[in-house]
């Protein structure tokens, strides 16, 4: 599988190390949680065929508009 270096923040790398079973990542506006929450649900899922995870916004518009766009593009 090809790997892909990115720069974190210090707290989106917290974040996307976290084993605890529910975790919360909340900020003002562009401090990176759709991008490390995208970037965890990758990790989790990666090498895994059987893996089911969840996705959600509040508004299916929200999640097409940022967080789905964040997920699929590179």
């Amino acid at each position: 599988m090809p790997r892909t270096e990115v720069d974190l923040l210090p707290t989106q790398l917290r974040f996307i190390r976290s084993t605890e079973r529910e975790s919360l990542y909340s900020g003002a506006f562009g401090a990176g949680k759709t991008r490390a929450v995208c970037l965890k649900l990758v990790s989790r899922v990666a090498g895994r065929p059987e893996a089911r995870e969840g996705l959600c916004r509040k508004h299916l518009v929200s999640l097409k508009a940022t967080t789905l766009r964040t997920l699929l593009e590179p």
